[in-house]
């Protein structure tokens, strides 16, 4: 079967354009996918706001799996919805994590599982939206991210068996903050990274952690990375879980999909171009 130089650019530009687009993704730093999805799998969804009874709606992952902590008290606080605000940022669908209770201790956690790291690098990124309303306002300590070993660690519980690192916002001046814990106790120091986020807003958040060195940097909507963070391993053997943390009450947060980078629509472009090219040539 032979196929026209004209067919073969028509569908680079459709892998181009599709192949560049994700959403909660997790690689390697051999270009691994460890973790992909984009919330476009499950059907039915939410239609309602939360608390949305209707129906328990969790996210299924293409790649590697999703685990859910829900406190007691707190029912369906991790679905997956196309609720009308504020609206998805690619395709229909997006991740909502809402904990809106006290009764429980237990913080609401959603951790992208993925195959068991034991070197290297691992690069996550995902568009976040920290919810700042009148019923669900910022909390100082909510919307944390941590990579984990397994799924089991208590959020505050530094003998766990995980690699502990930990950023939380800081409603003052919206300064993203990196949470250093101490070696055996449950203390530690907060260090201003220098980095800011807006609420109320889709951001793109993404990540380089270094397991070897355990070390990692951040950035936001493509700025200015972090300084290079040092994170605490109790335990150095794997890494296999990225932990999306609500600890603090009446807080919320959403994922959604990356919008392909300007690199790559440039690259389909151009080859819609050069199409373009050819038809006006025939």
């Amino acid at each position: 079967m032979s196929i026209s130089f004209r067919s073969f650019l028509a569908m680079a530009a459709v892998g181009l354009a599709t192949a560049t687009s994700h959403a909660v993704l997790i690689k390697s730093g051999g270009n691994n996918t460890l973790f992909y999805d984009n919330f476009e799998g499950v059907s039915p969804v939410s239609t309602a706001d939360h608390p949305d009874a209707s129906g328990d709606y969790d996210p299924v992952a293409t790649t590697g799996s999703w685990t859910n902590l829900e406190p007691s008290g707190v029912t369906r606080a991790v679905q997956v919805t196309n609720f009308g605000t504020p609206g998805a940022f690619e395709g229909s669908q997006y991740l909502r994590n809402v904990r809106q209770t006290s009764t429980s201790s237990t913080a609401t956690n959603t951790f992208a599982t993925f195959s068991q790291q034991t070197s290297g690098t691992i690069h996550a990124e995902f568009m976040y939206y920290a919810v700042n309303t009148a019923a669900l306002p910022e909390k100082s300590t909510g919307m944390a991210l941590q990579l984990t070993e397994d799924d089991s660690p208590s959020f505050g519980d530094k003998t766990a068996s995980d690699y502990r690192f930990l950023l939380t916002n800081r409603i003052s001046d919206h300064m993203i903050r990196h949470y250093a814990p101490n070696a055996g106790d449950n203390d530690g120091t907060y260090t201003d990274t220098g980095v800011a986020y807006i609420p109320n807003q889709w951001q793109k958040w993404a990540f380089d952690i270094n397991l070897d060195t355990r070390t990692y940097t951040f950035s936001i909507d493509g700025g200015t990375p972090s300084a290079t963070l040092p994170f605490f391993s109790v335990n150095q053997s794997t890494a296999g879980t990225f932990m999306f943390n609500n600890g603090a009450d009446s807080s919320a947060f959403l994922l959604d999909a990356v919008v392909p980078e300007p690199a790559s629509l440039g690259l389909t472009g151009a080859a819609g171009l050069l199409l373009a090219g050819m038809r006006r040539r025939a």
